[in-house]
């Protein structure tokens, strides 16, 4: 088992405090805990983005925490004159009510260099990384020795495990 604290300072510090400070400046969405719940972690359920079939599949699988690349809809982009709609009123009482550790890194995880979104796939696809930022530094632009078919590309679908 380790803490929740623990986690999160692992987490952030595997990100980096430049990273994470730069998500602060150019990113409205999450990069970092939006609700800290149970001190206790022995399970995390990993996740695209947030809904109240995700937290419901995270609390059936026993886990204390989740993480996930797009969070809770809590910013002035998903709000009418600082109202919560129904359904970000359900997802937040679930949460609040299974004492759920949410945290999400959106930025984050599209512009880290080594574990973003964008270094993985390229990692995968054997292809080769610029030194060239895309969409602001939001992404990575890449390219490979040899013009490949899209029908060449192997593809690797992780199914959840029962």
């Amino acid at each position: 088992m380790v803490t929740r604290d623990e986690l999160i300072s692992f987490i952030e510090s595997t990100i980096g405090a430049d990273l994470l400070a730069k998500a602060s400046a150019v990113d409205e969405n999450a990069n970092g805990v939006q609700i800290h719940g149970s001190k206790k972690v022995t399970k995390v359920a990993l996740g695209v983005s947030t809904s109240l079939d995700f937290f419901q599949e995270a609390v059936a699988s026993g886990a204390e925490m989740t993480i996930t690349h797009h969070g809770l809809h809590l910013s002035l982009k998903y709000m009418y004159n600082a109202r919560l709609d129904k359904s970000q009123q359900a997802v937040l009482k679930y949460v609040f009510a299974h004492n759920l550790t949410v945290a999400s890194y959106h930025y984050s995880l599209d512009a880290h260099k080594e574990i973003g979104n964008n270094a993985v796939i390229i990692r995968e696809l054997a292809a080769k990384r610029l030194n060239l930022p895309y969409f602001d530094a939001w992404g990575w632009v890449a390219e490979f020795d040899k013009s490949v078919d899209v029908k060449d590309l192997e593809f690797v679908l992780v199914e959840p495990s029962q």
